[in-house]
């Protein structure tokens, strides 16, 4: 007879359905409106990026929001957010306005 010593694991790894992947989505959205609507979009999101991509893009977005203040009736719905492959936005904070300077922005065609 042999001694079988159980391999452990830290933690086994849980799969998440998922509805469980969207309800944690739609929890870190900053905006939550629309859930049917972000829900299939979420679906469809999910054959084109995994579910960190996804996450990490509602992650940066958040911060971005907080960081230029932006107004809630600014921030798009999630299912607009899925629907327009905003996880893969370049979130580069804003450092000149639209009214003029000499900072290449639009001021400087108008």
């Amino acid at each position: 007879m042999t001694n079988v010593v159980p391999i452990q694991n830290d933690e086994p790894e849980v799969e998440l359905t998922l509805d469980q992947e969207f309800d944690l989505f739609y929890a870190a959205y900053p905006r939550r409106k629309s859930k049917g609507a972000a829900r299939l979009a979420y679906k469809r999101a999910r054959k084109l990026a995994t579910f960190e991509e996804i996450m990490q893009g509602v992650k940066d977005f958040t911060a971005y929001c907080t960081s230029e203040a932006t107004e809630m009736k600014y921030i798009k719905h999630p299912s607009t957010w899925l629907n327009q492959e905003c996880w893969d936005d370049d979130l580069t904070p804003s450092t000149d306005t639209l009214g003029g300077g000499s900072g290449g922005g639009w001021g400087d065609l108008l």
